[in-house]
């Protein structure tokens, strides 16, 4: 028998362990996503971009979140802006 109330349970928010930024036109970095590790553990990262820059080149950089800085809040599992 299934338990009704560990049906509907949220799973927890995961934090991106980078947030990938391209530089604009005016040579400011710009947040344009995140990438998570993998639930599961093994090697590499889910990147989702919620943004394209304009006149963009296709380069992005990872960095580590700064924590005075404002995270993008999606899921990694959908893309969906929350």
């Amino acid at each position: 028998m299934v338990n009704p109330q560990r049906r509907f349970q949220p799973k927890p928010k995961r934090q991106p362990v980078f947030l990938a930024k391209s530089k604009d036109e005016n040579g400011y970095w710009r947040t344009i996503g995140a990438a998570w590790g993998f639930r599961d553990g093994s090697e590499g990262y889910s990147i989702r971009l919620v943004a394209i820059p304009v006149q963009w080149d296709g380069r992005f950089t990872l960095f580590p979140p700064n924590p005075e800085e404002e995270i993008p809040d999606h899921d990694p599992e959908t893309g969906e802006l929350r």
